[in-house]
């Protein structure tokens, strides 16, 4: 899977859309990476159906979505059937690594799917899904390895999600099993002051740490 804190190198990168520089399937904005390698069994197949009917519902995924994988895009679309046409009709949905879309003769200044996955970590799951999250610095910040892709649960997926995008350029933290709606901890680099004078008033339990609610101005897309 891709390493935590990697990053996704620039270049070009072969899709099922053609040659597209990797600034443009990221997108500077969030992404959300599905790795699998294996076969399409069911619970695969349902997991994306699923993924794919939240694009409809919020904007959880938007505005990015990569597929990631070995298998051919005739197999994944025959598979996935009208899911897969949903996913079309988004700004950026791209499979990429699929068989069809690499060769022997694809020329070295190209960044191929599958050597980006050496670069970047370990190679796909042999099977099972792999998970990650990349942020507008084209960084990754969340990487989950599942040897089943029925056990992803979207809600957790949703939950990490909007704690990525609360503290990834802000001076606040999640605690464990933290969810939305829930009270968030100050980092130590602001003094109480500031941390009062920003969010409100504090619970103060300690120095370092401190609570303080949910910012109003969070994203409530999720």
């Amino acid at each position: 899977m891709l390493r935590l804190g990697s990053a996704f190198p620039a270049g070009v990168v072969s899709t099922h859309r053609g040659l597209v520089p990797t600034d443009a399937v990221l997108g500077g904005a969030w992404t959300v990476v599905l790795v699998s390698e294996g076969v399409l069994d069911e619970g695969l197949i349902k997991l994306l159906q699923s993924v794919v009917e939240r694009f409809t519902e919020t904007p959880l995924f938007t505005p990015g979505l990569i597929l990631l994988s070995r298998l051919s895009v005739v197999d994944i679309r025959s598979a996935l059937g009208e899911a897969f046409d949903q996913c079309e009709t988004l700004d950026r949905f791209y499979v990429l690594g699929a068989r069809e879309l690499h060769g022997p003769d694809m020329p070295w200044n190209l960044v191929d799917p599958l050597a980006l996955q050496i670069a970047l970590g370990s190679p796909m799951p042999s099977q099972g899904l792999g998970v990650c999250i990349i942020g507008p610095d084209h960084r990754v910040k969340l990487s989950l390895n599942l040897p089943d892709a029925a056990m992803l649960n979207l809600a957790e997926l949703e939950r990490s999600l909007l704690a990525l995008r609360l503290t990834d350029t802000s001076p606040l933290a999640t605690p464990a099993d933290w969810q939305k709606g829930q009270s968030m901890v100050v980092k130590t680099e602001l003094s109480d002051l500031e941390a009062t004078e920003r969010y409100g008033p504090i619970q103060r339990i300690f120095a370092y740490l401190r609570f303080v609610a949910m910012p109003k101005s969070a994203p409530d897309d999720l």
